[in-house]
């Protein structure tokens, strides 16, 4: 069983395990909010998407399934309202980089995406 992922523990989870994205990671303060960090997690999402770095996009959507089925109440609803929106503003383009995205997504994440549409829908 997986360790409750806190929001204290958010950022150093995602600067180890998330190498190619370290730094930027690294340049947010420790007291940084749930929300900025989350923020900064869809935006390496993107770019990494944009660059075609299929594994480290890999590694990236699986980190970020961890953080949504581990987070305590506070990082999962974080992370709902802000990564997942990021991520369903992307999926909506429907160019390469959201393809690619699309295609990579893991169970937990694609669940949670459908979930937010048929919400939304009703």
């Amino acid at each position: 069983m997986e360790d409750v992922i806190h929001k204290t523990e958010l950022l150093s989870l995602l600067i180890n395990r998330l190498p190619e994205s370290r730094e930027e990671f690294m340049g947010l303060p420790q007291e940084t909010s749930i929300h900025v960090t989350l923020h900064l997690l869809s935006e390496v999402t993107v770019k990494l998407a944009h660059q075609h770095k299929h594994l480290a996009l890999e590694r990236c959507l699986l980190t970020a399934e961890e953080v949504l089925i581990n987070g305590d109440k506070q990082v999962s609803d974080a992370f709902c309202t802000v990564y997942m929106y990021q991520l369903s503003m992307l999926m909506r383009h429907r160019d390469a980089d959201s393809e690619l995205i699309h295609r990579l997504l893991p169970y937990g994440l694609r669940t949670e995406y459908q979930r937010q549409l048929t919400a939304g829908l009703s």
